[in-house]
Formats: structure tokens, C-alpha cells, sequence
């Protein structure tokens, strides 16, 4: 007794040093009187002395050679750790002849099957053995089977097996977030997103404090074109308390997606982030061409005209491309008009006079004319348009242009005269455009028999023109006359151009004209998802407040009015009606 107590205190502290999990997966041990030589051979085993635990077992065995545990070890370190699977093969045989349920005794045949290529007799050991557990087998062994298996099915090219396995060996493992990791890419390698996306849900369920599954699902939802549920996981990725932050690259990208998503409060959110980011990190005097040039635009984009100026105006300074500098100084214009900076805008458009040829000086020149009559430069304006007048091949425009300024102000016979002119000397489909024109500018002041006489006389030069018929139909509906006239008109220029908002909108007209309030509110409704215009919507709230739905009718009005603040008679309906239900 005294020589062997050293032995089993060896034994003991071996086995008190194994890994949980490998002590997790250790046999039953064998009878009590073959104890002492199984601790020393799992001891010998730990420190990789696989001969000498191959003694102790053998020792274990002829005290106890009903142990099917000891059978199991040794084809174990025969087949896996001696390179001897034959011998091993027979233990685990040998194994299963006293045991047939033991599970690891299968296990062990069914790698020695795999290694050896025969992939369908290790499932038949694999399922045969789980159709006979044991009650106390340990299920991350089972677990692990089944990935082997899955691991071989992939080799052989059969992605479908290799789910089925990953699948099994997920709802047997005690921790199953690895398996679930190779399942989901396996998902991904089979084409299958949207059950790769099931899976990493489950595991972000099981895993919260792993950011990166936010990360992949995103770029999951992108692909899959769910861009409500990927900006979700990207927000929730930045927010991580792991996570990379609020970076400007991914505030960027989640910006975009909140508007494919349409959640335009959330991108206008993100969007006004990034952009304070931007002008902190990149002021117009540090930042490059390319950089002030998209971050001006994207300041434009967001109304912040103040903020966007200084860098475009270091994008035009920098810019050497002509036509890109245009561009760049006509829009700048146009923001310091809608700032209230009328000589800057003015400076940028004289400029780009300067740049063209005279032939070519035109549009910027009636943008000048915009220009200053809205900062109410009559004078400066006109004298803008009469220089027009001077250039070749521009007098038309010219004077069709000093129409349209004439009439804008008011001034009916001068505004006329001009249109007439233009009229006289212009090729047929500009000359078609003028008599419009003129017709409008007579209703306006309210000289309907000449308005309607222009039109009249344009219909017959130009019988099938889908703008003079159009023209003519709603110069009777407005005026409440001739209405079967006026759709015959009005349908005939629908058929030339069904898409047309506003031929659509004067066929409504019509229709709410002669009564017929639900036919006028369809093709209202039809021209209001076409065009973003202050008229139509104003007609689509007449024809509800026909209808008698009032709530409905002033939401449209309203609507209206933030297309064309300056509508008079649409502010005062809503007065009229009040404050909606």
C-alpha cells in the first residue's frame, strides 16, 4: 500500500488539473478496483505520454474487463494521438459490444470513417448513436459530431447536408454561437440571405454584447434591400456601448439609408450631424476643391445657403474647367438671390456673361433679369433683357422674354406687343408657345374675348398641338363655358401626352367643373403624384371641400401654399375654413 499511494495522489492531481471541458467529456470510470491504473492512464494522456497510458489502461483492464470507458480511451489514443486506427477501430468495436449506446465509442468509428472518405457510413454511426443516447452523454460531444459531419459535406460539395448538420449540432450544443456563426456563412455561401439573416438574429439575441452582428446584418438588409431594418442595425451598431461610435463615414451611410427607407426626419437628423462633422473637421479655407465642392452642395441640399456659399465660392476660385465653373457661379447665384444678396448673385451671372459667347449669354441674362426683379430693379432688369435683343439669333427670345417681364408687372399692352412680335418672327413651335403666352396675358387682365380669339386662331394654324388644345379647354373651364367643348379639347390633348401633369389637372378641372366631383378628384390625384405644383394641389382642395371632407380639403391647401406662399385666394380659403377636425 505504501508504494502505490504516490500513484494515486499522481492520478488525483492530474485529473484535478484537466480543462472543465475536457473534464466535462471523461468517461464513467471503471469498477473501483481498476481505479487507481484509469486516473494514472488519463493523467499519462494529459502530459501526451500515450504509450504509457496505453500500460495503465491495459492494467485498468485486466482488473476490470467489462469497462467499456477504458476500451473507448484507448481506441481514442490509438486512432487520433498513436496513428494506429485499426487498433483503435477494435477497441471502439470492442467498446460497443459491452456498450452499445456509448456515444463516443460511435464517435470515435465514424471519424476513423470520415478521414477514410466514407462519408455516408459515419452519418449511419452518427444517427444510430443519437437515436440511442445514453441519459447522461455529454450533448457537446453529440454537438460536435455534427459538425464533423458538416465539415465532410462541405468537402464533398453538399451544402444542404452540411445545414442539416450545423442545424443538429445547434440545438445539441451547450454553448451554440459558433455553430451558429459557420451556419449563418453557410447560409451566405448557399445564396440563402434570408435564412443567414434568421440566424444572426438568433445569435445577437444570444450574443447582445457582440456589436459586429449589428455590422452584418446591415450589410445583410442593404443587400436584401430592407433599408428601414438595416439603418435599425446600423444605428444600433454606432450605439454599441462596443461599438466603433458615431464615425462620419457610417453617420454618412446611415443618413443614405434613412432616406432610401424613407424616414426623412431621421435622415434630415443624420444629415445635419454629418454636415456639423464636416464644417468642424473642414472649414473652406482647409479643405480641398473637390471636398469644399461636396460639402457646399450638400449644405445647399440641406437649405443651409449661408453655410454652402463660401464653399463653392473656394470651389469656383479653384476651378479651372469652364463649363464646371459656370455651373458652379449659376448656382451660387441662385443662393444669394434666395439670401437676399442681389449684387453677389448679379456679380456670378454678369460673370458668366462674360465667359460665353454672345449667342450662348442668353440664359444667363434672363437669370439676371430674375434676378434683379425680384430685388424690384425694374430698370436693371429690363435694360438686362433689351440687351438680348442686340444679339444674334436672339431677338425672339428677346422679345418674347420682355413680354413675359411686362406682364409680370402688370403691364398688359407693352407685354402684348412684345409677345406679337416675337410671335411674327418665330419658327412655328416657339411661335406656338408665345400664342399661349398671349392668350394668358389677356385673361390675366381680363380681356377673355382676346384671350379666347388668340387661342381660337392658334387651334386653327395648329389643329393637333397638344398645348393650344390644352390651352383652349382650360380657358373654358375657368370660365365655366362651352364645358363639353372644353373636355373634348382637353381629353385630345391627354391622349397626346397621357403623362402630363397638367393636362391631367385640366381634364380634373373640367370634370369638377360639369359636377363630376369623383371623376375630377382621380385625375387630380393622378396629376398631384406627377408634379409638386401649388395649383393642382389647390384644385384637389376645392374638390374636397365639395365632397364635403374639409379636413381633407385643407391639408391640400396648405400643401399649396408651401409650394406658392404668395397664393392670395388659397390663404384665404383657409382662413375661411379654419382649423381642421
Amino acid at each position: 500500500m505504501t508504494r502505490r499511494r504516490p500513484y494515486l495522489l499522481i492520478a488525483a492531481c492530474a485529473l484535478a488539473i484537466v480543462p472543465a471541458a475536457r473534464a466535462a467529456e471523461a468517461p464513467r470510470p471503471p469498477a473501483a478496483e481498476a481505479y487507481a491504473a484509469f486516473c494514472m492512464a488519463v493523467a499519462a494522456v494529459e502530459r501526451d505520454h500515450f504509450p504509457k497510458a496505453v500500460e495503465w489502461f491495459k492494467e485498468a483492464l485486466k482488473t476490470d474487463p467489462a469497462s467499456a470507458d477504458c476500451h473507448v480511451w484507448l481506441g481514442t489514443v490509438y486512432s487520433e494521438k498513436m496513428r494506429k486506427p485499426r487498433t483503435g477501430r477494435r477497441h471502439y468495436e470492442k467498446a460497443l459490444t459491452l456498450a452499445p449506446g456509448n456515444f463516443r465509442a460511435r464517435y470515435g468509428i465514424a471519424k476513423q470513417l470520415l478521414r477514410d472518405g466514407h462519408h455516408e457510413d459515419a452519418v449511419k454511426e452518427i444517427e444510430s448513436a443519437v437515436e440511442a443516447l445514453e441519459p447522461d452523454t455529454d450533448t457537446d460531444l453529440v454537438a460536435k459530431a455534427y459538425t464533423d459531419l458538416a465539415a465532410a459535406a462541405e468537402l464533398n460539395g453538399e451544402p444542404d447536408k452540411a445545414v442539416e448538420y450545423l442545424t443538429k449540432a445547434a440545438e445539441k450544443a451547450s454553448n451554440r454561437v459558433y455553430i451558429l456563426f459557420r451556419l449563418a456563412n453557410l447560409h451566405l455561401t448557399t445564396g440563402n440571405r434570408e435564412k443567414a439573416i434568421e440566424v444572426l438574429v438568433e445569435i445577437k439575441r444570444l450574443v447582445p454584447g457582440y456589436p459586429k452582428i449589428h455590422r452584418q446584418l446591415c450589410d445583410l438588409y442593404k443587400a436584401a434591400g430592407k433599408w428601414s431594418e438595416a439603418l435599425d442595425e446600423l444605428l444600433a451598431y454606432m450605439k454599441h456601448r462596443r461599438g466603433p461610435g458615431e464615425r462620419m463615414a457610417l453617420l454618412d451611410e446611415a443618413a443614405g439609408l434613412a432616406k432610401r427607407a424613407g424616414r426623412d426626419e431621421i435622415a434630415r437628423g443624420l444629415e445635419e450631424r454629418v454636415l456639423d462633422a464636416l464644417t468642424r473637421r473642414y472649414p473652406p479655407d482647409r479643405a480641398t476643391p473637390k471636398m469644399c465642392r461636396n460639402i457646399g452642395t450638400r449644405l445647399e441640399r440641406a437649405g443651409r445657403l449661408a453655410e454652402a456659399a463660401p464653399y463653392l465660392e473656394k470651389t469656383v476660385a479653384d476651378t479651372e474647367n469652364p463649363n464646371r465653373q459656370l455651373t458652379l457661379r449659376e448656382r451660387l447665384a441662385m443662393i444669394y438671390e434666395r439670401l437676399g444678396q442681389t449684387d453677389r448673385a448679379a456679380g456670378h451671372l454678369r460673370a458668366c456673361i462674360e465667359a460665353v459667347k454672345p449667342k450662348d449669354s442668353v440664359r444667363y441674362r434672363t437669370e439676371l433679369c430674375a434676378v434683379l426683379e425680384a430685388a424690384r430693379r425694374y430698370d436693371e432688369a429690363e435694360a438686362a433683357l433689351r440687351e438680348i435683343l442686340a444679339l444674334p439669333d436672339a431677338r425672339v427670345t428677346g422679345l418674347a422674354e420682355l413680354g413675359l417681364f411686362f406682364r409680370r408687372r402688370g403691364k398688359t399692352d407693352q407685354a402684348a406687343e412684345n409677345l406679337k412680335k416675337a410671335i411674327e418672327i418665330a419658327e412655328d413651335k416657339k411661335g406656338i408657345r408665345y400664342r399661349v403666352q398671349l392668350s394668358l396675358t389677356y385673361a390675366e387682365a381680363g380681356r377673355e374675348a382676346e384671350a379666347e380669339a388668340v387661342l381660337v386662331e392658334a387651334r386653327k394654324l395648329f389643329p393637333d398641338n397638344a398645348s393650344v388644345n390644352n390651352a383652349l379647354g382650360w380657358h373654358y373651364a375657368e370660365r365655366g363655358v362651352h364645358l363639353d367643348r372644353a373636355l373634348e379639347l382637353v381629353r385630345k390633348a391627354v391622349e397626346a401626352q397621357p403623362a402630363n401633369p397638367y393636362y391631367l389637372d385640366s381634364l380634373g378641372w373640367v370634370y369638377f367643373k360639369q359636377g363630376r366631383k369623383e371623376a375630377a378628384l382621380t385625375e387630380l390625384q393622378r396629376a398631384a403624384k406627377l408634379c409638386r405644383d401649388a395649383i393642382i394641389w389647390d384644385h384637389l382642395g376645392d374638390v374636397y371641400h365639395a365632397l364635403g371632407k374639409d379636413d381633407e380639403a385643407k391639408e391640400h391647401w396648405l400643401r399649396s401654399l408651401e409650394f406658392d406662399p404668395g397664393l392670395k385666394r388659397v390663404r384665404d380659403k383657409v382662413d375661411k375654413l379654419g382649423k381642421p377636425k
